[in-house]
């Protein structure tokens, strides 16, 4: 599932078919605007005739063929460096007590498109402690590849430490280029803070 497979569709529409092997996904282009005199101008969708109200949608991951789920927006108050998780509920078919409140997914496909929206955002940097500063991920220079994703807390690109460094507000002459390492950079003890 990728981000390019997330649909907005006429809510209205896909709740009354959601439970049908393949809903109605009614794109935005399908509405249309209703002139009435007494009121200001409203938007309608043009399968349902209702006022439009959309959502996002996207198919199921590792699911039934044609079965498409709703996708949430983000929680923005979670923190970068957490991973996101499937609710414990949607693992025993039960419906969530918290719904549209929770921060756990929903759905595979609610999991992956918060992931990948998520990974577009910047991470902010973490927070240093001592007399450290901020260095490129040895995962990440070796394999290609981070085990630990959001949670790491070294730099998972030299933009993405460049930009560290630029919001540390410190001069980086103390982080040094490691020439053993292919680029990396490498923590040097700064007596100067």
């Amino acid at each position: 599932m990728s981000l390019s497979q997330v649909k907005e569709v006429c809510q209205i529409c896909f709740n009354s078919t959601s439970h049908k092997p393949s809903p109605t996904l009614t794109p935005k282009s399908k509405a249309s605007y209703d002139v009435d005199p007494e009121s200001p101008e409203t938007l309608t969708c043009g399968v349902c005739r209702q006022e439009w109200a959309s959502i996002r949608v996207a198919p199921e991951v590792g699911g039934s063929h044609g079965k498409w789920v709703m996708i949430r927006p983000r929680p923005k108050h979670i923190s970068q460096n957490i991973d996101f998780q499937l609710c414990h509920t949607v693992h025993k078919s039960v419906p969530c007590p918290k719904g549209r409140f929770c921060t756990f997914a929903h759905s595979r496909a609610e999991l992956l498109c918060w992931t990948q929206e998520r990974d577009r955002v910047p991470r902010p940097p973490p927070q240093l402690h001592g007399n450290y500063q901020y260095q490129l991920c040895k995962h990440i220079a070796n394999l290609g590849n981070c085990p630990y994703g959001q949670r790491c807390t070294f730099a998972h690109s030299e933009d993405e430490l460049k930009e560290w460094l630029s919001t540390q507000g410190s001069s980086s002459s103390s982080v040094q280029s490691s020439t053993s390492g292919g680029g990396n950079y490498r923590v040097v003890y700064n007596p100067s803070r």
